[in-house]
């Protein structure tokens, strides 16, 4: 699945084989794909930065999102629980760390708490203008503006948001898509 950048001229995509899970920018106008990470080094990174070894092969990047054309956020899961400031209670909850990417440059940052970015919601689809997000709900199609979709990324049950019904001819196994939930 291509997840165009902002620019609307280039995308990236992830693609999983028996070597690991690989994530490609590509430039359809010069014809050019490239790897966004060295799986490797990144591995090697996020242990350093999480205490808590990983490997190439499997890398636990989550919410991957293009924040321009040359810097990527995602976030990790810890496979150790999340410190307690009791240390006589356990918990089960893993530590979630959120994290930008300097493609060029290879760097990584890790993010504090207020810098994470905001979640990713796959139902929509932005239009090339940037102001509308386009998504299936209730079989039919449905509209809202971009600032009210940059709203459910911060809260999903913000009560403030207005959605347009654009069609209302769908019908059951004839709908215009995977409904939202």
């Amino acid at each position: 699945t291509p997840h165009w950048l902002p620019s609307g001229n280039t995308f990236w995509y992830n693609y999983k084989t028996s070597e690991g899970e690989h994530w490609y920018y590509v430039d359809p106008a010069s014809r050019q794909k490239k790897e966004i990470f060295d799986n490797v080094d990144l591995a090697a990174a996020l242990s350093e930065e999480m205490h808590d070894p990983y490997d190439a092969l499997h890398l636990p990047i989550l919410n991957l999102q293009a924040v321009d054309e040359r810097t990527f956020t995602f976030e990790v899961k810890s496979s150790q629980p999340k410190p307690q400031a009791d240390k006589k209670k356990k918990s089960k909850e893993k530590e979630i760390a959120y994290f930008r990417y300097d493609v060029p440059s290879r760097t990584l940052t890790r993010l504090t708490e207020d810098e994470k970015p905001l979640k990713r919601l796959d139902w929509g689809t932005v239009s090339p203008d940037g102001k509308t997000v386009i998504y299936a709900k209730d079989l039919n199609l449905w509209k809202m503006s971009f600032e009210d979709y940059q709203k459910l990324r911060k809260d999903e049950k913000d009560s403030t948001i207005t959605e347009i019904q654009i069609t209302t001819d769908g019908v059951e196994n004839f709908g215009y898509g995977m409904p939202r939930n």
